[in-house]
């Protein structure tokens, strides 16, 4: 079994954000007929909001939409100076989170979680973006799931400095990771399963490849995603979701309806089947999510 690391925390949900992006991008080369139409498209302000059940909301998008043709960075469109706050409808102790812009990260942060808390299963929250200078007003509401169980097979074997379980040190020789889980008593759109490698070494596991003859392009990315129908409680992870040596994060995620509408619309629109993603922020584009996950970590040795 590899040695454990103390790993640095990762943005939650930044590859979802990128991937908001990235369909955006898709819509605007899709939709726009001539260059000019492109070049003259007047940004959309876009709001992101991922609230994770039992976790605490650490920060809080709000941007315009970038150039079709320059690299997307995180916080590059930020829009500042906006008021930002979430509501929880159903209240039950919780009121109002109020948010204030970071400048540095083009983020929003709260300022009263120590007093909030975090977003509960089964309950409905609002989050809403005001800038009057600007003409702005962005809302949208979710309902976080309920939490759920997941056993996974094979079992992890210990906890890590992070208190995420892991697994045995695997190959792609192994047979595939099996998941299974029960079902939140609250409405659920469906799952996503993002495996995120943790380490930046860029190893790929085929055995096939030659460092020095083969090259790995400048756009490979850490994070590869799995999606499960609601209807469905059972998963076995196919090898090829895991393409470089090291530690992988694997997350299950349950997702509320109208983030499931927006995810599972991206694979409608790269299929050609629908010409527009479904977003469920008014007043600009964007989504604000209610998700439930459970997530474990394994370390995947390349065969030689």
């Amino acid at each position: 079994m590899k040695q454990k690391y103390n790993y640095s925390k990762y943005m939650q949900s930044a590859f979802l954000i990128a991937l908001l992006i990235i369909t955006l991008q898709l819509i605007l080369a899709g939709c726009e007929s001539t260059p000019t139409e492109v070049e003259d498209y007047e940004p959309q302000p876009m709001l992101s909001a991922f609230l994770f059940n039992g976790e605490p909301l650490d920060s809080i998008m709000l941007e315009s939409v970038g150039s079709l043709y320059a690299k997307y960075e995180p916080g590059q469109n930020a829009i500042g100076g906006a008021d930002i706050y979430v509501i929880a409808l159903d209240n039950q102790g919780q009121d109002t989170l109020f948010f204030n812009f970071d400048a540095g990260a083009g983020v929003y942060r709260p300022t009263n979680a120590a007093v909030w808390g975090v977003p509960q299963g089964n309950k409905q929250y609002r989050v809403e973006a005001h800038k009057p200078s600007e003409d702005l007003y962005l809302w949208a509401e979710t309902v976080v799931p309920d939490t759920f169980s997941l056993t996974v097979s094979p079992a992890p074997v210990g906890i890590d400095p992070e208190g995420v379980a892991f697994l045995d040190t695997m190959t792609r020789e192994d047979a595939n990771i099996k998941l299974e889980w029960t079902t939140p008593s609250s409405p659920v759109g469906g799952y996503v399963i993002p495996i995120t490698c943790l380490s930046e070494d860029y190893i790929p596991l085929d055995p096939d490849f030659d460092p020095i003859e083969d090259d790995i392009s400048e756009d490979s990315s850490l994070v590869n995603f799995d999606i499960v129908l609601p209807n469905f409680n059972y998963r076995e992870l196919p090898w090829i979701l895991f393409e470089y040596e090291g530690w992988h994060e694997i997350q299950l995620q349950a997702a509320d309806p109208e983030y499931w509408e927006y995810f599972f619309s991206v694979f409608r629109l790269y299929m050609g089947q629908i010409t527009n993603v479904e977003y469920n922020v008014n007043g600009g584009i964007g989504i604000v999510a209610g998700l439930a996950r459970n997530k474990f970590r394994v370390y995947v040795e390349k065969v030689e």
